[in-house]
């Protein structure tokens, strides 16, 4: 695995990923938030997190695919 420490998620489902994304802030101590959008393709089409003290947004945008 490229980065030690991390715990990496077996599934694309958009509540793990959040979890996962949780999980991961919160052993590196980072404040945030982590929530699960709607883009129109149904419930959970992305998961958003907004890291304020880095000035850093990411999000994970799921398809019917994944």
């Amino acid at each position: 695995m490229p980065f030690p420490g991390i715990v990496y998620e077996s599934s694309a489902d958009h509540p793990f990923i959040k979890q996962g994304v949780q999980r991961l802030l919160n052993q590196r101590k980072l404040s945030g938030q982590v929530r699960t959008r709607d883009l129109g393709t149904g419930p959970g089409d992305a998961v958003d997190g907004h890291l304020p003290d880095s000035r850093r947004r990411l999000r994970f945008q799921l398809s019917t695919g994944d």
